[in-house]
C-alpha cells in the first residue's frame, strides 16, 4: 500500500498500491495554483479558499469504514 493519506488531487486505488487521479479534485488543485499565478501571494489564496468554503481532503481509515 501506498504510506500515507492521498493528497488532494489523487486516491489510493482499490487494491491499495497506487495513487490514480480524481478528477474533481485535481480540477481544484488546478484552481488552487492559478490562484496563486494571479495573487503571486498565500494570503490572497487562503482567503479566496476559505470565501468558497473549500477545506483539505478528509480521509477515513479502513478500520473506521467497516
Amino acid at each position: 500500500m501506498a504510506g500515507g493519506h492521498p493528497l488532494l488531487g489523487y486516491d489510493i486505488d482499490v487494491n491499495g498500491y497506487k495513487l490514480v487521479v480524481n478528477p474533481s479534485e485535481a480540477e481544484r488543485v488546478r484552481t488552487i495554483f492559478q490562484l496563486y499565478l494571479e495573487h503571486q501571494s498565500l494570503l490572497p489564496v487562503v482567503r479566496e479558499l476559505e470565501r468558497r468554503g473549500w477545506r483539505n481532503k478528509r480521509w477515513q481509515t479502513r478500520k473506521a469504514g467497516e
